[in-house]
């Protein structure tokens, strides 16, 4: 009879490993899916994450771009200010150019270092699983 009780545990014990590893493949085939689903969404976000820093680099550039126009015609119109006369106006006009030049250099000087911010940020290392990291831990 201890015989009988013996096999029949180890039967039992035999149905039980064999469910337990049909779970631990099922957990693996999810585990597997999510990695993959992980992978999509980090080259998602990477691609998304390049084009919006593109589109700053770009609006940087031509604000950029603007301010140089922008300085370049006070610093003309400074010169002509002061070539037409010793009139109280003008020289209050003049004094108000050259604080707008002066702001203006300051912004420009932002904006520089603005951009080379965006274009060190724009060269990220790209960090990810790879397939076979992923492969290797099952």
């Amino acid at each position: 009879m201890a015989a009988n009780s013996d096999h029949a545990l180890i039967q039992q014990l035999a149905k039980n490993s064999i469910s337990l590893q049909k779970n631990n493949v099922d957990l693996i085939h999810s585990v597997q899916d999510l990695v993959k689903k992980m992978e999509d969404n980090n080259r998602t976000m990477e691609t998304y994450h390049k084009e919006i820093l593109f589109s700053v680099k770009e609006s940087v550039d031509k604000l950029t771009g603007k301010m140089d126009d922008m300085l370049n015609l006070f610093s003309e119109a400074s010169k002509h200010i002061s070539d037409v006369g010793d009139d109280e106006r003008i020289k209050m006009l003049t004094t108000k150019l050259e604080s707008l030049l002066e702001q203006n250099k300051t912004i420009a000087r932002g904006l520089l270092l603005l951009e080379k911010y965006v274009r060190g940020k724009s060269e990220f290392p790209t960090q990810g699983f790879d397939q076979e990291n992923s492969k290797s831990m099952f």
